[in-house]
């Protein structure tokens, strides 16, 4: 507190703060380190420029809630909801629509993805483009909030992101029985978070020329997930609401690059966790004519296919050109990609056959799940590798009765359709589905990765 006074050029001779205020401060933090830094930094804060004023605000706060009936461990939170209500009440009304944006923002991705491609540095100048927010506007939603709230300066805006001095912080707007700030907030986060993927990728459906640059997109805990290919065009149609000269050394076209990744992954996410905003018809046309290639052990490929491959909306996918459906006489089995797993369901009605054939080989060792045994319906799957890989055995008896079933329907019924998902990779997705032909009733359905040669898919 006296570093305050010095601050401020207060009378150097003055008492203050008076010691029985000290002694307030001190009774009321209860010991905790965060409630004494954040009323310290609330104090000091030259926003407001009146450390005596702040200092009484804060005495205002205590003595209006004595919290009598609240017992000693629960005190000092107490005392620091209080607290981080006082200052929110600072923010004006006008202007808390911003702020009420980039704490959501906070909320939803709190410094995970907003980094330079180059250092990881935290990065707010990414963060407040994504947002559509000037930085005039970011900087006066927050202004309020900097007891709380660790901003960069201007200057420094492409280096450093946004973040909360401490968790408490988060931890309190997250929690609408102590805040009151939000009922739902994930939610709220959430909306927030797809429109603002969809203001970037709606002007852009032909993607961005990335020239010869890697653009690859980041999954969970910075995996990555594939790299983007050229698109058709500039990026120009992304609206820049920070854009280069303003205090920033980032051209506008490095920006552009940028938040176009960062609206692809969280697309890629999105259709990972079975976002409806994100399993749409523009998404998955995105995800499937936009990529070089796929990491696939990172990429939801098997999302993807539980979306697009789904009998609901199959139709849907199939009528918009998303979806295709070849005669099986046009796929070879060898070029079912080997090292990625192939998925398995199986299902059959119970009694349907005299002594049926059980399809389960006791010596697979590979995952089985769903209902089975004798006399029940059926209904299971399992995932197999075709391919041994390091700590991954290949199933040779479930790849050989696929290869077997390919050859059957083939000889059989060579204009039996497969449904395949293109894309602008060399690896395609399908769906092979029959009806037994020895049984007449068990239902057989194989999801695999298909690799085709673009040159191949036209001819196709």
């Amino acid at each position: 507190m006296r570093d305050v006074l010095y601050e401020f050029s207060l009378n150097p001779q003055l008492q203050w703060p008076l010691e029985q205020d000290l002694w307030i401060l001190a009774n009321a933090s209860g010991g905790l380190f965060v409630y004494a830094d954040t009323v310290i930094k609330y104090v000091g804060d030259r926003t407001f420029g009146n450390p005596t004023s702040q200092l009484n605000d804060v005495l205002k706060v205590i003595d209006a809630h004595p919290l009598p009936n609240v017992s000693r461990d629960e005190h000092p939170m107490a005392r620091l909801d209080a607290l981080y209500a006082q200052i929110l009440s600072k923010v004006p009304g006008r202007i808390m629509v911003n702020t009420r944006r980039i704490l959501l923002g906070l909320i939803l991705n709190p410094g995970k993805e907003f980094r330079r491609p180059d250092d990881l540095d935290y990065n707010f100048l990414v963060f407040c483009n994504w947002l559509g927010m000037t930085c005039d506007d970011a900087y006066a939603a927050i202004r309020h909030l900097l007891s709380v709230l660790d901003a960069p300066p201007r200057n420094e805006a492409d280096r450093r992101m946004l973040g909360s001095f401490h968790k408490s912080f988060i931890d309190y707007i997250s929690d609408f029985t102590r805040s009151g700030f939000s009922y739902d907030i994930e939610h709220e986060a959430y909306q927030l978070g797809v429109e603002c993927t969809l203001r970037i990728l709606g002007p852009i459906p032909g993607g961005i020329d990335v020239g010869d640059t890697n653009l690859f997109i980041r999954g969970p805990v910075s995996t990555q997930v594939g790299f983007l290919k050229p698109g058709s065009g500039t990026g120009a149609n992304i609206w820049l609401s920070w854009p280069f000269g303003e205090e920033t050394n980032w051209p506008n076209h490095m920006m552009r690059l940028e938040l176009y990744r960062l609206a692809v992954a969280t697309a890629v996410e999105g259709i990972r966790k079975g976002e409806p905003a994100f399993c749409t018809e523009f998404c998955i046309r995105l995800v499937t004519s936009q990529f070089d290639c796929y990491i696939m052990h990172h990429f939801p490929y098997r999302e993807l296919q539980n979306v697009v491959f789904e009998r609901s909306r199959r139709h849907e996918f199939i009528k918009h050109g998303i979806l295709n459906q070849l005669p099986v006489k046009l796929f070879h089995f060898n070029d079912i990609a080997h090292q990625t797993p192939a998925r398995l369901q199986f299902r059959r009605p119970t009694a349907s056959a005299t002594n049926p054939s059980d399809p389960w080989n006791p010596s697979c060792e590979h995952y089985r799940e769903g209902s089975w045994g004798e006399g029940k319906h059926e209904d299971w799957a399992t995932e197999f590798h075709m391919d041994s890989l390091p700590l991954l055995s290949a199933c040779d008896f479930c790849r050989k009765r696929l290869e077997q079933h390919f050859d059957t329907l083939k000889s059989r019924s060579p204009d039996h359709l497969v449904s395949i998902l293109f894309t602008s990779t060399s690896g395609s997705f399908a769906e092979f589905q029959f009806i037994d032909p020895d049984d007449g009733v068990s239902e057989w359905t194989y999801w695999f990765v298909y690799y085709i040669k673009e040159e191949d898919c036209r001819n196709l």
